[in-house]
């Protein structure tokens, strides 16, 4: 079974990522979040979002913040992180040039917003394993029709 630490060491993610729901940044098991990101005065790190129901305006403010501050080159977001990522870019925020998102929740219960996944596009991929119970495969499918980013699908 292919795990996500390889595909993350293999792109050479290394500046941030989003994580998902009741997770930490230390979860993403990226170099870069071994530390939390709390303001733009730090050099390294990833933002910690709540664990709400709903997005937060914080979550979203944070997220805002730390792409616009920190303008990662390159991002991998997983879950309710592809859900955050992807409102923050419908609210302005500077998008990375590259973008990895691992069974992105984005049209799940999640956003405040409507998105329509043309939010995202670009360089990166869709990643998204062929038995996930929770985020349905068909929002990546229909993530990856609407921005035209390339989906990859793992078996497990």
């Amino acid at each position: 079974m292919i795990k996500l630490t390889d595909i993350l060491t293999e792109l050479g993610i290394q500046k941030g990522a989003f994580h998902g729901f009741g997770m930490k940044p230390q979860d993403m098991r990226v170099d870069a979040c071994n530390v939390e990101w709390t303001s733009p005065d730090q050099d390294t790190g990833c933002p910690a979002f709540s664990d709400s129901t709903s997005i937060t305006t914080e979550d979203i403010d944070k997220a805002i913040l730390y792409l616009n501050e920190e303008t990662p080159k390159t991002l991998i977001a997983y879950s309710r992180g592809g859900a955050i990522l992807l409102q923050a870019l419908s609210m302005g925020a500077k998008k990375p040039d590259t973008v990895y998102l691992v069974a992105p929740a984005w049209n799940r219960q999640w956003p405040t917003v409507t998105l329509t996944g043309s939010e995202i596009s670009g360089n990166g991929a869709i990643i998204h394993g062929g038995s996930d119970n929770i985020v349905p495969l068909k929002h990546s499918v229909m993530l990856a029709t609407a921005s035209g980013m390339p989906l990859y699908v793992f078996a497990g």
